[in-house]
């Protein structure tokens, strides 16, 4: 689906992404892991197209649709919109509209009671909310989703039910995932694969059911060693 070349971005003096390599396959789950800064949120907007590498390309298949949902639901949405609005938005600058038939839909797909449709923001919690983002994200019916950071403003119950949900969507829609985390339980959990990155490099390309055979960096090692399991 994507194929990414030698991408490098700089913001003033500071190099962000370090000639990154490697591909997304069509259907396939890919998780990035880094700490904060690491780089992997500008990568994610790179692919997107909302920022611009400074060098590099980015080869596509078959115009893949993309969508994103953002780590912090309460700035991601309009506070004075109801979930039914909200949920509107993908459709704006289209000649369709999200009737009410397709917005209960699309609700249940996400596992939300419909009578939330006219609540707003303020009167959800946390994974209801990220439950909206979520329904938004996917009501054009993408081939393509980037989850940014989703889990992590979530208690662990709520990461467990988000975690099983993006696993039904994507067994439902065949959707291809683009996992940005600082968990690395929660990639086991969700990705056939995954890339390690730090200071803008990436310094390990892992399948998951393959992990413990490979050979990782001294960084990556300290990743393993620091997980305590969860099971989802």
């Amino acid at each position: 689906m994507f194929k990414i070349i030698n991408i490098s971005k700089t913001y003033k003096d500071k190099k962000v992404l370090d000639n990154i390599n490697f591909d997304i396959k069509k259907g396939s789950c890919l998780g990035i892991i880094g700490e904060s800064g690491s780089g992997k949120s500008t990568l994610a907007k790179i692919i997107l197209g909302i920022e611009k590498a400074n060098s590099g390309e980015i080869l596509k298949n078959n115009k893949p649709t993309a969508s994103i949902v953002f780590q912090d639901y309460n700035s991601s949405v309009n506070p004075k919109f109801t979930v039914y609005e909200i949920l509107n938005e993908p459709f704006w600058n289209s000649y369709k509209k999200l009737d009410m038939k397709n917005a209960i839909l699309l609700l249940k797909s996400v596992e939300l009671e419909i009578n939330i449709l006219k609540k707003y923001p303020h009167e959800l919690s946390g994974g209801q909310l990220q439950r909206v983002c979520i329904a938004r994200a996917i009501a054009n019916k993408p081939n393509f989703l980037v989850l940014d950071e989703i889990l992590s403003s979530l208690d662990i119950l709520n990461q467990i039910e988000i975690i099983n949900l993006l696993k039904k969507i994507k067994e439902r829609n065949n959707i291809t995932y683009l996992f940005i985390t600082h968990n690395l339980e929660s990639i086991f959990s969700l990705c056939d694969r995954f890339l390690v990155i730090k200071d803008g490099k990436i310094l390990d390309d892992i399948l998951v059911n393959n992990f413990l055979q490979k050979d990782v960096s001294p960084y990556t090692k300290q990743l393993f060693n620091a997980i305590i399991p969860i099971k989802f």
